[in-house]
């Protein structure tokens, strides 16, 4: 009994859609992790700048007048204040690469203690809605002087999802190319099926009617 295969122009289409669903996978990937990386750079640079300033002009006021500024550089999403003890210890899980980043800042060159702690990350949800409560956050303690430290924390909600335009985009793709891909596969198959036919007809000694020069050159 001759074992059975699949056609042809099915096996191309399979081909076409896995390359194309592989291919979207890496896309999403390499987007995903230069989408992160991007936020990061961009909300180290609004907490240096934030911080930058408030150093300042913190060195410029007396400090009966810190409390006012502080007010005014507390808005949402961020808070700033003053201590005798920083809010993020010595041995808590520190973002080394944010506190390089802060000493590198010209205010702050002449700071020893710079702190940085990060909770949560920009996250994707496949459903394309924002989590209750999600929050990235940045805590981070400046060491301005002897038991006087800036205590600021700084939080961003999750990002909107990038998944549900790149599904979007990668099924209408797949289907376009999967039915193209269908098309030219039974073009090339079609003549090829009769070919075989008509050779095992004759292979078996039985009459075969000539065959059209059919499909592609």
């Amino acid at each position: 009994m001759k074992q059975w295969q699949w056609p042809l122009w099915i096996e191309l289409s399979a081909a076409v859609l896995a390359a194309l669903l592989l291919s979207n996978a890496v896309t999403f990937i390499v987007a995903e992790h230069r989408r992160a990386d991007s936020i990061r750079i961009e909300r180290l640079g609004v907490i240096e700048d934030r911080l930058s300033a408030l150093s300042t002009l913190l060195n410029q006021l007396p400090e009966e007048n810190w409390q006012r500024l502080l007010d005014l550089a507390s808005v949402r999403h961020e808070r700033v204040s003053i201590g005798d003890r920083p809010r993020v210890a010595q041995d808590a899980d520190r973002d080394v690469r944010a506190e390089t980043r802060l000493r590198s800042a010209p205010a702050f060159a002449n700071i020893a203690d710079i702190r940085v702690s990060k909770r949560g990350n920009p996250q994707l949800n496949l459903l394309g809605e924002r989590k209750k409560g999600g929050y990235e956050r940045f805590s981070v303690a400046i060491g301005i002087r002897p038991q006087k430290w800036i205590n600021a924390e700084f939080r961003w909600p999750d990002d909107d999802a990038l998944l549900p335009g790149l599904l979007f985009s990668a099924v209408t793709s797949a289907a376009v190319l999967t039915l193209l891909s269908a098309w030219i596969a039974f073009r090339f198959s079609g003549p090829l099926q009769r070919l075989a036919v008509a050779s095992q007809l004759m292979t078996s000694g039985r009459p075969v009617e000539p065959l059209l020069a059919t499909g592609p050159s």
